[in-house]
């Protein structure tokens, strides 16, 4: 029996895409209270919710432009302080892993 690669392919990120609402080769934009449930905040940092984290922090962040504004070495270091993780990077991504293991179960 012979698989097309291919068709394997498009099959299986349609199926993906089905099941997660996410498009497939898409930058996909997800709200933070979906990554950040409070349930994945309790269980990997000091804080209920990533508002809280963000508002013991030393930064005043009212939105977007404030947080993408904070120095990525700085926040870094805040993450590393504050949770279970090294660094937001690793941070973030775990929190998408997590959405992405929501929509399948």
């Amino acid at each position: 029996m012979e698989i097309d690669a291919d068709e394997f392919k498009k099959n299986l990120e349609k199926a993906l895409e089905e099941q997660s609402g996410l498009r497939m080769n898409e930058q996909n934009e997800i709200p933070f209270e979906q990554l950040f449930t409070e349930e994945f905040m309790q269980l990997y940092t000091e804080f209920d919710s990533f508002e809280a984290l963000l508002e013991a922090s030393q930064w005043d962040v009212k939105d977007e432009d404030d947080f993408e504004a904070i120095p990525e070495d700085a926040f870094d270091t805040y993450v590393d302080e504050h949770t279970d993780f090294p660094s937001w990077e690793v941070m973030s991504q775990t929190a998408a892993q997590r959405f992405l293991e929501r929509q399948f179960n």
